[in-house]
């Protein structure tokens, strides 16, 4: 939907930008115009980035040094930890817990200081993902909610 708009607001800009040059009248109103449109063109431009969740994926995922490295989760009775080889041991309190989400494979735990954890269903050691839901609910006061396809 976002992309829409920004193909809008580019379509506006341009078409102010073009009037105001072609009428060749350049006075401080005409400037002020350009400047406002020249504006509305990088709305635009940033609308239809933010619709394209895909790119941003790829480039986050290019950035990302810890590809395949093994995270390990530890949940605790007031605590949960994550333990990993490049940044060792961080603690979590379930309160931090913003957002919860699922999918077919993961979990996905999203906190305050913008972490986000992402759980595999078939890597739990101990517990079980078809309970590990309803213990997230219990403890953060966050309901796991699907991702949507």
């Amino acid at each position: 939907m976002w992309p829409i708009f920004g193909v809008l607001l580019i379509g506006v800009a341009a078409g102010v930008i073009a009037g105001a040059v072609s009428m060749g009248a350049f006075v401080p109103a005409t400037f002020v115009s350009i400047l406002i449109s020249a504006a509305t063109l990088l709305g635009g431009v940033a609308l239809i980035r933010r619709g394209d969740t895909r790119g941003m994926e790829r480039r986050s995922w290019k950035k990302y040094p810890n590809k395949g490295m093994t995270v390990t989760y530890t949940f605790f009775d007031d605590h949960f930890e994550e333990e990993d080889e490049a940044s060792g041991l961080s603690k979590f309190q379930y309160i931090s817990i913003r957002t919860a989400n699922e999918d077919e494979g993961h979990f996905f735990l999203f906190a305050t200081n913008n972490a986000g954890h992402m759980l595999r269903k078939d890597s739990f050691v101990v517990g079980d993902p078809e309970t590990f839901a309803a213990f997230i609910q219990k403890k953060s006061a966050v309901r796991m909610d699907p991702v949507e396809a």
